[in-house]
C-alpha cells in the first residue's frame, strides 16, 4: 500500500516524542510549515525533508485476479524502500529553563536522541512501519530573540519505510486474425515501367 504519512506523522509525534515528555500536553508538540501560531514553551517542532529512494531501482510485481472488472485483471505493484529525513527542533525560553541544563533545548533532545535505543520506541516505529538508519549531532541553535535569550537545538534523525502502488490493467484472452481478398498490387519499377504482381 501507499505510504501513510498520516499515521507515520501521528507515530512519531503523539506516540514516540509526546510519550518522553509526560508533562506537556499536545500543543507543545507541532509540525513545521503550518499556519499555526508558535506554540507555548518549551516545544519541539518536527518537519520531514530529503525523500530519496534506495537501491538500484523499485520492485514490479505482477498478479492476475480474474474477479476484477474487465481491463484491470492484472496488477502492476511497484514496491521501493524511500529514506527520509527527520528534522527536530527544541525551543525554551528563560521561564521554562532556557538557563536550566535539565531543562534546556539541548536536554530535551538528548532525551529523545537516547530514547532511539529503547525497545518501547523501537516499537512505535516498528508498527508505524518505521526504521531508524541514524541520528546525526545535536546542534545548539540557542540565540536572543527580542531580549529574551531563547535555548534552541536540532537534531536530524534518518527513518526508512517502504512504498507500494498498484496500478492494473488487462490481458488479451484471444486474437482473431481475418483475411480479406483484394486485387494484387501494381508496382512500378525506377524507369517507369509497370510490374504487375500476380499469384502463382
Amino acid at each position: 500500500m501507499s505510504i501513510d504519512w498520516k499515521a507515520i506523522e501521528q507515530a512519531i509525534v503523539r506516540d514516540w516524542a509526546a510519550s518522553r515528555f509526560p508533562t506537556l500536553d499536545k500543543v507543545h508538540f507541532q509540525w513545521a510549515d503550518q499556519d499555526l501560531a508558535q506554540p507555548p514553551y518549551p516545544y519541539l517542532s518536527f518537519r520531514r525533508d530529503s525523500i530519496v529512494r534506495t537501491g538500484a531501482k523499485d520492485e514490479i510485481r505482477t498478479s492476475t485476479d480474474l474477479s476484477q472488472p474487465q481491463g484491470q485483471e492484472i496488477a502492476l505493484e511497484t514496491t521501493g524502500i524511500r529514506e527520509f529525513t527527520l528534522t527536530i527542533n527544541a525551543f525554551v525560553d528563560e521561564e521554562a529553563g532556557a538557563n536550566d541544563p535539565n531543562c534546556d533545548a539541548l536536554f530535551m533532545l538528548t532525551l529523545l536522541q537516547i530514547s532511539l535505543s529503547q525497545l518501547s520506541s523501537q516499537e512505535i516505529f516498528c508498527l508505524a512501519g518505521l526504521s531508524v538508519i541514524e541520528e546525526l549531532a545535536i546542534v545548539n541553535l540557542s540565540q536572543v530573540v527580542n531580549g529574551v535569550f531563547v535555548s534552541r537545538a536540532a537534531m536530524d534523525v534518518r527513518l526508512r519505510t517502504v512504498f507500494s502502488n498498484i496500478e492494473r490493467t488487462g490481458y488479451i484472452d484471444t486474437v482473431e486474425i481475418a483475411s480479406v481478398p483484394c486485387d494484387p498490387p501494381s508496382l512500378s519499377d525506377v524507369s517507369g515501367v509497370n510490374l504487375t504482381v500476380s499469384e502463382p
